[in-house]
C-alpha cells in the first residue's frame, strides 16, 4: 500500500468553533446531505475508471477489509453519505488482497457538485462533515466560477494525521473558498492516495468572516534538519505563506516567528515580518524572513511558532499560529524524530532512499549509519542485505544529484538474520574507502542513503516519516528564491529502478526516510611531555588554507629534529627532517592535505611537543 506523492498544493485550511455570525447560503437539501445517493453530484475516476466515489446507505465504509463499521457522525447520516472506499476499492475487502480490488491504489477520485448560484454573494466558505482515515493519502477541495470549466488549485487538508489515524466522526471542517459572486459555481472533493476511505456529509456553502488571517500550514519553512549535532549548526531562517481568509481587506499585518526552549518555554529568539494591508482573496507567498536565527549549543530542544496578526481582532485564532520542534544532539544527524510510514517504489524492488545531510565543520568522522525497518514482519528479511553509502556530493550548480557528482565516501551494510519488530532502529558501522573512518569535510554536502538490490524476490520497505514538511525550507534555502541563504538544504533523496538518477523531491517533501548519520570527533591524543619544555611551538594561521608557518624556539642549539603531520585517525601524512638551530621559521604547503583538523608533532633528542591546526577552504 506505498505510492508515489508528488503532488505539492499551495493553499491551506482552518477550523473553527464559535461560527454563528455565519449565514447558510446553500445546503439543507437532499442534494447537499446524499438523501438516499448521489443525487446531483458526478463522481469522476481520475487514475482509472473505477476509482469512484459512491454513495454509502449506512453512512459507513464497512464493506473495505480494514476500516471498520463506525459510520459518520453528521446529523443527516440515517440517509447515507458520500464514501471514497479506497480500502475496498484495491482489496475488493478481502484482507491480504492488496491491488486485487477494481481499482488498486494508489488512485485519485473526484466528486463534483452540481452548479450552485451564489450570485453577490461575497466571500464564501465550504462546511461539511467528514469521516477519513489516513495511511498514505491527500484530501483536498477546489471550487470553479465557470462551471467547471476551470478549477482553483486543490486546497489540501488533514495533513496533520499521522499514518494510520482517523478524525472523529462527527469532524466538522470549513475551508475559506473566495469571493464568489457567480450563479455557476461548483465544489469538488479529491481524493488522492492509498487507504483507507473518506466519508463527507451535510455540506454548506456559507459567509466568510470579516476578519480572519492565517498562517498557511502547508508552506513554511522548518530547521534544515530534525536533529543537528551540536557541532554542526549552522545559522537559519524562516518563512511562511500567509492568506486573507476573511471578507475584508486586513490592515497592519505582521508575521512574528517566535524560537522558545522546549523544555522551559524560555524565549529565545524572535523577529516580525511586517505586509502591511493584505487584501480579500490574497495570499501572501514566498516572503523570507530577513534575520538569521543560530542556536545556542547550551540549548538542546527548541520550538519555532509563526503567529499572525492584523489591525482588526481576528475572528478566528485557530488558524494564527503554527508550531514545529527541533533540536541538537550530540551526534546524531536526522530528519525525524522516528518513524511510522514503510515505504519502497512502487512496482520496484531495487531502490535507494536516504537523506542530505550539511557538514558545516571539520574535525569529525562519519562513525555509523541508522536506518529504520519499514516491514510488518521483518522476520521475512532473513538473509537479505541492505547496504547504508555515504557520498559526497560536489554540485555543478543546478541542485540536481547526478551520479558523476557522486563521490563514494564510506559504507556498510546490514544483513538481516531474522525477527525484529516494524520500525526498529539498525545501526551500522561505516567504513571509509581507504580501510579506515572517513573524515567529514568542512562545508560539504553528503547524501546517505540506504540501498536495496532485489534479492530473491522480496520486498523492502524503508521506515519513513510524514511529521515534517521540508518543502518551504527548500525553498527558502535556496539562493534564487531567497539571496541571502549561504545554499540549498535538502532533506530526502529517491533513486529508483537502479538508473543513477537522483531525485531531491524523494516521495514528496512531506515524507523522510528514517536513515540517520552519527558522527565522531576526531581525537587527537597529545602526550604530555614532562622531561622538560625545551621546545616552544607557534604554528599559524590556524585556520590554514595553503601555507603553515612554524615557529620554533629552543633553550639549547639542537641541530635535528623530525616533523610529522598526522590526520585525525593517526596517519602520518607528511614527514620532514628540519634544523631547528637554522630553520626556526619554517614553512608547510599543505594544499595537498584535505580539510579538516590535523596534528603536527615537533620531536628532537631532549623531547617533543605538538600542536594541533585545522585546514580550511
Amino acid at each position: 500500500m506505498q505510492s508515489f506523492r508528488f503532488l505539492l498544493f499551495f493553499a491551506l485550511i482552518w477550523s473553527v468553533a464559535d461560527l454563528s455570525a455565519q449565514t447558510v447560503l446553500w445546503g439543507g437539501n437532499a442534494d447537499a446531505q446524499f438523501d438516499g445517493g448521489l443525487n446531483g453530484w458526478t463522481a469522476v475516476g481520475v487514475s482509472d475508471d473505477n476509482a469512484l466515489w459512491e454513495h454509502s446507505a449506512d453512512a459507513t465504509a464497512s464493506t473495505g477489509a480494514y476500516a471498520g463499521t463506525t459510520p459518520i457522525g453528521s446529523a443527516s447520516a440515517g440517509n447515507g453519505a458520500a464514501l471514497f472506499n479506497s480500502d475496498f476499492l484495491d482489496n475488493d475487502g478481502i484482507q491480504g488482497n492488496f491491488g486485487g480490488g477494481a481499482s488498486p491504489s494508489p488512485h485519485t477520485g473526484e466528486l463534483i457538485s452540481p452548479t450552485i448560484d451564489l450570485s453577490m454573494s461575497g466571500h464564501v466558505t465550504l462546511k461539511f462533515n467528514q469521516y477519513y482515515r489516513n495511511y498514505v493519502s491527500t484530501c483536498a477541495v477546489a471550487f470553479s466560477k465557470d462551471d467547471g470549466m476551470t478549477w482553483s488549485d486543490p486546497i489540501i487538508f488533514n495533513d496533520d494525521l499521522a499514518t494510520n489515524a482517523s478524525t472523529d466522526p462527527g469532524d466538522v471542517k470549513r475551508i475559506p473558498l473566495t469571493t464568489a459572486n457567480t450563479s455557476t459555481f461548483k465544489i469538488k472533493f479529491i481524493f488522492d492516495g492509498d487507504y483507507y476511505f473518506w466519508l463527507v456529509d451535510d455540506v454548506e456553502i456559507i459567509t466568510s468572516l470579516d476578519n480572519d488571517m492565517q498562517v498557511n500550514s502547508n508552506w513554511y519553512a522548518i530547521a534544515p534538519n530534525r536533529m543537528t549535532p551540536k557541532s554542526q549548526v549552522e545559522p537559519f531562517t524562516f518563512m511562511a505563506d500567509i492568506q486573507n481568509n476573511g471578507g475584508t481587506d486586513q490592515e497592519n499585518v505582521a508575521l512574528k516567528m517566535e524560537i522558545r526552549n522546549d523544555q522551559t518555554n524560555a524565549l529565545f529568539w524572535e523577529s516580525t515580518l511586517d505586509y502591511g494591508t493584505v487584501m480579500v482573496d490574497s495570499i501572501v507567498e514566498n516572503v523570507p524572513f530577513t534575520e538569521y536565527f543560530d542556536a545556542d549549543t547550551n540549548t538542546l530542544f527548541y520550538e519555532g511558532t509563526y503567529t499572525i496578526s492584523a489591525e482588526n481582532p481576528d475572528m478566528n485564532t485557530d488558524n494564527n499560529s503554527l508550531s514545529f520542534k527541533f533540536e541538537l544532539s550530540q551526534e546524531i544527524f536526522a530528519k525525524e524524530k522516528g518513524g511510522d510510514v514503510p515505504v519502497r517504489p512502487s512496482g520496484e524492488v531495487t531502490f535507494a532512499y536516504g537523506n542530505y545531510y550539511y557538514s558545516k565543520n571539520g574535525g569529525y568522522y562519519a562513525d555509523k549509519a541508522w536506518f529504520g525497518v519499514g516491514n510488518a514482519s521483518p522476520g521475512d528479511l532473513n538473509g537479505v542485505s541492505v547496504g547504508l553509502n555515504l557520498y559526497e556530493w560536489v554540485d555543478n550548480g543546478d541542485d540536481e544529484i547526478d551520479a558523476t557528482e557522486l563521490t563514494l565516501a564510506a559504507f556498510g551494510y546490514h544483513t538481516f538474520t531474522g525477527g525484529g519488530s516494524q520500525h526498529q532502529l539498525i545501526s551500522v558501522d561505516l567504513q571509509g574507502t581507504n580501510n579506515d573512518k572517513h573524515l567529514l569535510l568542512p562545508e560539504t554536502e553528503y547524501i546517505l542513503m540506504c540501498e536495496y538490490d532485489e534479492q530473491n524476490g522480496v520486498e523492502f520497505f524503508v521506515s519513513s516519516s510524514d511529521a515534517q514538511d521540508y518543502g518551504g525550507q527548500i525553498f527558502n534555502s535556496d539562493p534564487l528564491n531567497n539571496p541571502a541563504s549561504p545554499g540549498t538544504r535538502f532533506a530526502g533523496v529517491l533513486e529508483a529502478q537502479g538508473n543513477d538518477v537522483y531525485s531531491t523531491l524523494g516521495f514528496g517533501w512531506d515524507l523522510v526516510p528514517v536513515v540517520r548519520l552519527e558522527i565522531a570527533p576526531v581525537v587527537i591524543d597529545v602526550e604530555e611531555v614532562e622531561e622538560k619544555e625545551a621546545i616552544a611551538l607557534n604554528v599559524f594561521p590556524n585556520p590554514v588554507a595553503a601555507t603553515l608557518n612554524v615557529q620554533l624556539e629552543l633553550e639549547e642549539n639542537i641541530q635535528k629534529a623530525s616533523l610529522n603531520v598526522v590526520d585525525g585517525i593517526g596517519r602520518v601524512v607528511m614527514s620532514q627532517n628540519i634544523n631547528p638551530s637554522i630553520d626556526k621559521n619554517h614553512s608547510l604547503d599543505v594544499s595537498g592535505l584535505a580539510a579538516g583538523t590535523y596534528l603536527l608533532n615537533i620531536q628532537t633528542e631532549n623531547g617533543k611537543t605538538s600542536k594541533t591546526f585545522t585546514i580550511a577552504r
